[in-house]
């Protein structure tokens, strides 16, 4: 739906019935092509019709050209979502002339009366063909935007944006299917909103206004009236945008009278902005599994009359973490506008121990936990998949997962001492409360952990982040489910059930087993991406 919306609209705003040649009998060929309605941007019925027809199908949505020998006219119908419907773009596109200047009568203006009809509702429509598909679907769509309210529409950022008609105020935006409707400026009248991209330009009886959606709080004047020496008794009736020229439709108050000027570009102040690097992220090499870092990005918006805005904040990426090696490009986007960059990601899996194939579990999860520098190797080179891995060990691993905060020793167990490797990592994490030691008094910073001792942590690491924890599975397929121990069970079952932890058979879970390094990759790199 959303696609033949923006064709409807782009097709009514940005081209012109061909009225004075249809007055004088004299429509060129042309007129009645797609070429003449999208490289001319003049055209008649069959013009627009064609010019829908190629497009629409381009898309990939069924469309069919309808013609009526008793109305000489022709229009389109759509098959969407399992119904025919009819548009008819060209009666969409008002033609009222104004004192003898058609040229440019009702240009940018868009009306929706044409659009999505049954057979029923196109009431003053007939003579077509009844080899045509039949639309017997009425009263589709009833609470969609271009139903409710019959302004142009323009698209940016997933919304909808368009004025509310009549005298109300504001500017309206929404979903196309007319939900989470916000009206912004409640306070002001605008008669005319065009929009391209993000960038929104908007009339009222002063002048004429631009802004990046949704930032309608900062309107910024392209032209005003009393500022234009010849336009002084003239309201703005409309605008509209061709060929990167903005021009206004204006009405002569004393004289009743309408006329057109093209707004030079000297005359814009925020006109067509675009996002430019102005310097790029210091880190341009990564591994694979590392997260994109942006330190050293600096963003700003450029404008037509050379004024620059610096963007600090507020952008977003369409890459988070990078998960294929290669040349990657990255897309950054602030308010619809983009800028690109790239950045080149090398295997991260360094171990010669490790098969080193996508299909080996081992290798991905290695990878995985490398590149997040979640795990290392006991060496530069060496992994040790199957060695088992200590309770020192895992506290480094969640507190590598924490970020390492900063934090003083404190001595809470006597066999953990000040200046080890571990002794910050099992200070952090008993004060967090992920674990609280032996009954003995002990951490036992080099016994090796069990799979319950490793997945209870790390349930406790998941409550404290707040993270979803309360899904559980029944561990039926377990036969060894009864020798979990009591305090372990309730973790147990959220490990299972959130996928993090799986049995060594499709009915041995060995919970009491120790925990290799293999094993406790796998289940850390599970957990970053159920909690990422």
């Amino acid at each position: 739906m959303e696609k033949l919306l923006a064709i409807h609209d782009f097709l009514v705003r940005e081209c012109d019935y061909d009225y004075a040649n249809y007055l004088d009998g004299t429509i060129p060929m042309e007129s009645s092509s797609a070429y003449g309605v999208l490289v001319n941007g003049t055209g008649v019925c069959q013009g627009y019709a064609l010019a829908f027809l190629n497009l629409i199908s381009r898309l990939g949505i069924s469309c069919r050209l309808i013609s009526s020998w008793g109305m000489n006219h022709a229009w389109n119908m759509v098959y969407i979502e399992g119904n025919w419907y009819h548009i008819d773009v060209t009666w969409d596109d008002p033609v009222f002339p104004y004192s003898g200047n058609n040229d440019y009568a009702k240009e940018g203006y868009v009306s929706h009366n044409y659009f999505v009809l049954s057979d029923n509702e196109i009431t003053d429509h007939y003579g077509w063909s009844s080899d045509n598909p039949k639309a017997s679907k009425d009263g589709s769509y009833p609470d969609y935007c271009f139903r409710k309210y019959n302004s142009a529409m323009s698209y940016s950022g997933g919304y909808w944006y368009y004025l509310p008609g009549g005298w109300e105020s504001g500017i309206l935006r929404s979903r196309v299917d007319g939900s989470n409707e916000t009206r912004y400026l409640t306070d002001r009248y605008f008669s005319y909103m065009h929009g391209i991209g993000s960038q929104m330009y908007l009339v009222d009886d002063n002048g004429i206004y631009t802004t990046v959606a949704p930032d309608f709080a900062n309107l910024q004047r392209v032209w005003t009236i009393a500022g234009s020496v010849g336009y002084h008794n003239f309201n703005i009736g409309e605008f509209t945008i061709k060929n990167n020229i903005l021009a206004a439709v204006l009405y002569d108050v004393q004289a009743g009278s309408y006329d057109r000027i093209e707004l030079l570009p000297s005359a814009r102040e925020t006109v067509l902005p675009k996002l430019q690097i102005v310097s790029f992220p210091s880190k341009k090499n990564y591994q694979l599994w590392n997260s994109l870092e942006l330190d050293g990005l600096k963003l700003q918006v450029v404008y037509d009359n050379g004024k620059k805005l610096d963007i600090s904040s507020g952008y977003t990426s369409n890459i988070s973490y990078l998960n294929t090696t290669g040349l990657h490009e990255i897309e950054l986007n602030w308010k619809g506008l983009t800028a690109t960059f790239s950045i080149t990601v090398n295997p991260s899996c360094p171990y010669t121990d490790i098969l080193a194939t996508d299909n080996n579990w081992i290798y991905v999860a290695a990878q995985y936990v490398s590149g997040k520098n979640i795990m290392v190797g006991t060496s530069s080179t060496i992994f040790a998949p199957d060695s088992i891995l200590n309770r020192s060990m895992f506290a480094q691993i969640i507190y590598s997962l924490e970020g390492k905060p900063d934090i003083s020793y404190s001595n809470i167990y006597p066999d953990v001492y000040a200046g080890e490797w571990y002794s910050n990592s099992v200070t952090w994490i008993s004060q967090q409360g992920i674990t609280s030691g032996y009954g003995n008094g002990n951490y036992g910073t080099n016994d090796s952990i069990s799979r319950e001792q490793l997945v209870l942590m790390l349930y406790k690491y998941a409550d404290l982040k707040g993270y979803d924890i309360s899904g559980r599975s029944n561990l039926v397929q377990y036969n060894d489910r009864d020798i979990i121990s009591s305090w372990g069970v309730e973790a147990m079952q959220w490990a299972v059930n959130a996928g993090i932890i799986t049995g060594k058979s499709n009915s041995i879970l060995d919970p009491n087993g120790k925990a290799t390094r293999a094993e406790c990759a796998t289940m850390m790199m599970s957990f970053c991406k159920k909690y990422s």
